[in-house]
Formats: C-alpha cells, structure tokens, sequence
C-alpha cells in the first residue's frame, strides 16, 4: 500500500524482448513489446524501486546482482539506485534488461521449433497491413499513414511478382521511406525468409533494429496489434562452415548483413545461404560496386528467388547504372509537391584536408 515514502511517476518502460541471444556469435531477437509509458507509484530504498503488490502487473527495479523477488509481475534489472526524479535516466541505459519476463536464448530452440515458429508469427500477419495514406493541411500532418511512394511502390512490388521473378530495382529519394516499403512488403506478401543486404555497418543496425520493432508499422495503426514481431538475426561475425550457416538462417526470419561480410564468403557458403532465403533485398544499391553485386546476385539467381534492389539513384558509386528492371521510379519533384522534402538550400563547405570534411559540414 502507498505511503508517505511512496512517488506516483511517470516512466517509460524498455523494450521487452521474447527472444534474445547469440547463434553462431550473431544476435537473434524477438520483440514481445516496444517502450511503452507507464504512471506508477514507487517506493525506493538501496535494492532499488518497487510498487505496489497490489497494482497489476506489479512492478520491481531491482539493482544488479541482487537477489530476484518472487513476489513481482514484472522485474528490470538495473545498474544504480538515483533519487526517483531521475530514474529515467537510469532506465534509458543500455545496460537495463528485463529479468521477469525473461526473453527466452535461440541457442537453446531447436531449429525444428523455429520453424514452427516461423509459421505461427507469419500466420498473424495475414490481412493485417492497412496502406492507409497520410494527409495533410498545409504543412499539418493530420492523418499518419503511408506515404504516397510507399504506396506505389508496395503495389509496384506486388504486380511485378505476380508475372516476374526476375530482379527488381526501385528508385525512391532518401527520405521518402525505403525501410518501411520493405517492412510493408515483408508483411503482406508471404515473405518466408529474408536475406537484407547494406552497404555499412551502421546501415546494419538501423535497418535491423527496424525489422525488430517494424518500424512505424504498430505506431502508426498501419499493422494490427495482433500481428507478432518477426525473428531477426544482425550478421556481424560471418558463417565458417555450412553448419553455421544452417543455425543462423534456421533461426531467424530476417538476416540482415553488410555486402562486405557476406561477398567474401566461399562459394558453398553463398550457394548454401540461397538455399535457406526466398527473398534477397539490397538497401542503398547504388553503393554496392557492380562486379561484387552481380557475383554475388548469381547464387540466388539460380535459385529463382525474389530480389529488389532499393536506390535513391540509378546510377552507382562507380558510375555504372544500377541493374534490374526498373519498376518503380519515384521522382525528386513528386516528393516536394507531396511534402516529403522541405526547400533545400544549397551551402557549399570549404575543407582542404579530407579527413576535417564531416566535422566542418557539423560546424556549418
């Protein structure tokens, strides 16, 4: 029961994961729910903050290396007891982990459970994806939504493949929402296992923390609540034998990987990875050099399975035209008459030594 000691706060809860672990060194998650808000009345002392038994689900922020309470719905582990004010900043580090529900390890699922799995998450998804479009007053945003080029090209996506299965190129502005056009298509069109290709190690964490949570999918009220997280695997340490290329795509639904980390892999490895995807999406094409694409491109060629390639440009860092059949091109200009694109305006930085460039574009 509350008491004199006791402060009613509002917090916001981290992500809580149904799944979470390492196969093969790779991190495979499973999201159970996103951050959410929560007023709740704490009581604190040196083991950490704790609620009300009686308000469901009861809550317990226990600091690390302390013994678990039986007592408690729900439990997060944390590094340091602060004064209630600033718990939120002890919530918001990277070290908190949730301790009750505890996230179940993929290396102890067999990968005849996953793909039971597989299937159950995918079953949710059916007929769950609304391609409502955002609208707008003025400059107001007040319907959230896809954005018109989302639209057309999940249309685009899903036509071509109707008649297709040849590799596909679509070309859409930074900023007019690649990531979530693949999020919508993952989730509608039957996409049992997906292989992302990025051009860097950044691009690999954001892409893969998107597929995680779906992006804006839930948030937006465009995918139904019922409709579960996929499983997803961030390729960072490169498979060494077929073996471990069997765990890391058995487990998870979605790979996503650096071209570097998967290009240099012996020619059975690649052959083997073909075998387990049905579906090969490359992010920012127009980065990845022409000779590495089209040797790796080959293995799942000849395994017919479903490739798009997602551009800002069609031309490539090297100067070459991005390959594949263009079927969905969403120009520059369609992107300011939709509000997409604020005016640009253009301010030239002045830098002699290369390795200053990106500090003095930060400082301008």
């Amino acid at each position: 029961m509350a008491d004199l000691f006791t402060e009613r706060v509002s917090i916001t809860l981290p992500k809580r994961y149904l799944l979470r672990g390492r196969v093969a060194e790779n991190l495979v998650r499973q999201l159970d729910a996103p951050e959410a808000d929560r007023n709740v009345a704490l009581d604190s002392n040196a083991k950490g903050y704790f609620s009300d038994l009686a308000e469901r689900p009861s809550l317990a922020l226990l600091r690390r290396g302390l013994k678990r309470p039986s007592s408690y719905d729900q439990m997060i582990r944390i590094d340091e007891v602060v004064p209630i004010t600033s718990i939120q900043e002890v919530l918001s580090r990277p070290s908190v982990r949730w301790e009750k529900p505890a996230p179940e390890e993929p290396e102890k699922i067999s990968l005849e459970d996953f793909a039971e799995r597989h299937k159950a998450i995918q079953a949710t998804w059916t007929n769950t994806l609304s391609l409502r479009e955002e609208e707008y007053e003025g400059d107001r945003r007040i319907v959230t939504g896809f954005r018109p080029p989302q639209i057309g090209a999940i249309h685009a996506i899903k036509a071509h493949w109707v008649v297709s299965d040849a590799p596909a190129t679509l070309v859409m502005p930074t900023g007019t929402g690649k990531t979530e056009t693949m999020l919508g298509v993952f989730v509608s069109a039957d996409v049992n296992k997906l292989l992302v290709i990025v051009p860097s190690d950044q691009l690999r964490t954001q892409i893969s923390d998107k597929f995680v949570d779906l992006g804006v999918l839930k948030k937006f009220g465009l995918l139904k609540e019922a409709a579960l997280y996929p499983i997803v695997t961030t390729l960072k340490r490169a498979p060494t034998s077929l073996d471990e290329v069997d765990a890391i795509f058995g487990c998870a639904q979605v790979v996503v990987a650096t071209m570097q980390s998967v290009s240099r892999l012996p020619v059975e490895l690649k052959d083997r990875i073909a075998t387990h995807v049905t579906h090969l999406f490359v992010d920012e094409a127009h980065h990845i050099g022409a000779a590495t694409w089209k040797a790796f491109k080959t293995h799942f060629v000849r395994q017919k399975r479903f490739i798009l390639q997602f551009t800002a440009t069609p031309y490539r860092n090297d100067n070459k035209r991005v390959d594949g059949k263009f079927i969905f091109v969403y120009p520059l200009r369609r992107a300011r008459e939709q509000h997409l694109f604020r005016p640009v305006h253009y301010i030239p930085v002045m830098e002699s030594e290369p390795a200053q460039a990106d500090l003095s574009i930060i400082r301008r």
